[in-house]
């Protein structure tokens, strides 16, 4: 959800998590892959991925990109 769509920041529940400066998430499917969400900077450490069951990762500490679940939220910066 974007921060423009939250209407009461006073009622997110405590502990909520904010991704700022990036645009996502894009959700990794079978037909979808981390390369073809992010092309090139998929591997960067810039590219942070929501794996499921895991939580955020940087692109440069995954070591196997065909082993992501789908469901795999890739986030990319805004900037760069």
């Amino acid at each position: 959800m974007r921060g423009c769509a939250i209407s009461d920041w006073d009622d997110l529940p405590s502990g909520t998590r904010l991704v700022v400066g990036y645009k996502g998430p894009f959700i990794i499917t079978k037909d979808k892959t981390a390369y073809g969400i992010a092309g090139a900077k998929f591997k960067d450490p810039g590219t942070v991925y929501h794996i499921p069951g895991r939580g955020p990762v940087q692109g440069n500490r995954i070591p196997d990109f065909k082993d992501l679940p789908n469901g795999t939220g890739v986030y990319l910066p805004i900037a760069g």
